[in-house]
Formats: C-alpha cells, sequence, structure tokens
C-alpha cells in the first residue's frame, strides 16, 4: 500500500463532518512516530479515504481505524495532483499539507526519489489504490495469513492500503469474494507459513496456480466467501469453522488435492 515516509502528517482522525463537505480532522501521531506538530483544522472530504494497516486485517475481516489524507488521483498515478489545483479545488487540504512543508521536503523517501515533485507526494501510489475492490492482508510481521475484502459503499470513498498491508485490486466484488476465499483456503495459508518468515512478500503468489475469475465456475467460492465475512462480522465462531472447512474442501477439489492430504495440511497448519 501507500507510503507516506512521515505518517504524523497524513494519518488522521476525524472529529466531525462539518457542512459543505468539509471535515475537522486532527493529524494521528503515535508512539514511536517523527514527532510532527499537532494541528486541528477544518479540510475538505474529497481527498480524506479510510486507512488500511496491517493490525485492521483479520480472517475474513477488515476494519479500517484511521483515515489519510491522499493527494493523488486514478489519473495522476505516481504523481500527485498539481499544486495549482490542490490550490483552487482543495485549498484547506492545501493549507494543512502546508503547515508541514519543510518537514515534507525533508522526507528521505522524497529525497531519495521524489526530488521535484510537490512536496506532498506519497509513495507506493498507483491507479489501482483506488481500485474499488482490493483483497488485502497483512503485509509485514505477519506469520499467518488472513485476507479480507475491502470494497465501494455508496457514497463513501474506497478504503486505502497502507504499507503494512498488501493487495491485489480486483474487477469486480465476485472476483474479490473468490480470490480472497482462495487465499483464506487452508492449503495456501499452510504454504504461506511455509516459505514467508518475518517480512512477507508477494513472490510466493508466483507458485500457487490460481484460475481466473470465471463467474458460473466460481459461484461456490464467492458463496462462501460471502457467508464468511458475514459469520466473521456477527463473531460466530462455529459458523466460521464450518464455512472454511468448506472452502478447504471447494480448494482441494480445484487443485487436485485427495481428502488424506488435505487433512495433512489442515493438521500440519494446527501445528504451525
Amino acid at each position: 500500500g501507500c507510503c507516506t515516509w512521515l505518517n504524523g502528517v497524513y494519518w488522521l482522525d476525524i472529529i466531525k463532518v462539518l457542512p459543505n463537505k468539509e471535515l475537522l480532522i486532527a493529524n494521528h501521531r503515535e508512539p514511536g512516530q517523527a514527532k510532527v506538530e499537532p494541528v486541528k483544522m477544518g479540510i475538505e472530504s474529497d481527498l480524506v479515504y479510510p486507512l488500511v494497516r496491517g493490525r485492521n486485517i483479520q480472517r475474513w475481516q477488515v476494519q479500517p481505524s484511521l483515515s489519510v489524507v491522499y493527494p493523488h488521483t486514478s489519473e495522476t498515478g505516481w504523481r500527485p495532483i498539481n499544486e495549482q489545483t490542490m490550490k483552487t479545488r482543495y485549498p484547506k487540504t492545501y493549507d494543512y499539507l502546508s503547515r508541514f512543508r519543510s518537514r515534507l521536503l525533508q522526507r528521505s523517501g522524497y529525497e531519495q526519489l521524489r526530488p521535484g515533485q510537490p512536496f506532498y507526494i506519497l509513495g507506493n501510489t498507483n491507479a489501482a489504490n483506488l481500485s474499488p475492490w482490493k483483497v488485502v492482508w497483512a503485509g509485514q510481521v505477519a506469520p499467518t495469513f488472513n485476507a479480507g475484502v475491502i470494497g465501494h459503499e455508496p457514497g463513501r470513498h474506497v478504503a486505502l492500503a497502507d504499507q503494512t498491508a498488501y493487495y491485489i485490486a480486483c474487477d469486480s466484488r465476485e472476483e474479490a469474494l473468490y480470490l480472497c476465499a482462495i487465499l483464506n483456503s487452508a492449503p495456501v495459508r499452510c504454504y504461506y507459513r511455509s516459505v514467508v518468515y518475518k517480512h512477507a512478500a508477494t513472490n510466493f503468489f508466483s507458485l500457487i496456480d490460481i484460475p481466473a475469475f470465471q463467474a458460473k465456475a466460481h459461484t461456490d467460492f464467492v458463496r462462501l466467501a460471502e457467508d464468511a465475512h458475514i459469520a466473521a462480522d456477527h463473531d460466530n465462531g462455529d459458523a466460521q469453522l464450518a464455512i472454511e472447512a468448506e472452502i478447504d474442501e471447494a480448494a482441494a477439489k480445484l487443485w487436485g488435492i485427495t481428502d488424506d492430504e488435505l487433512k495433512a495440511i489442515q493438521d500440519a497448519l494446527k501445528e504451525m
């Protein structure tokens, strides 16, 4: 996900919603982060998105706890919105960011990777960040693999992943649910545990044969993933376990894994 190089500026707590599509925000500062000036002010809501960190992701459940100011669009890609547009369309957001201009220009990522670009540019930015449907999982210091789906809700911005979360952008809700079911299956989670140490990488996917989504062929995975998300949201552990057992069986059938092999995988996963 996106990298700010100075979280205390970009990470926000929303205090309340103001008239005219504005938000009263305060920059979120956590212990261990670089110290920045505390600021509370109103800004436009257009460039403020829910933020998903690795700690916000459980299996079948994603609950953003903060927001992030993201001065990029799908059209601008890795480059941010230019300063003239920021000044005219989002003057309060520009004013907020300008309060930290000197600190933002001193960011290591800016000095090394983005010199000459607007001072508020972020890292790890592309059009996929704003995809309406994504499958996300914790990407740093994550000894176990747990994935969930984040998607578009009418009237709200889609959630963005930060650098402690990895994601795959999907073309539809159904494709995201299918992929999430596959990734949360016992064979994939066991494989992940066997090859990943401390800092997860995405290259382990290259050795997993995941068929391209086909709406008619993969309806069972979509239904089961949807049910699993509902069970997790309602904290129904028994229902979730039963659904996951069905997903494991469907994944085993997909990859030609025998019943005995699946049981061995499930038993190994419990011991890891």
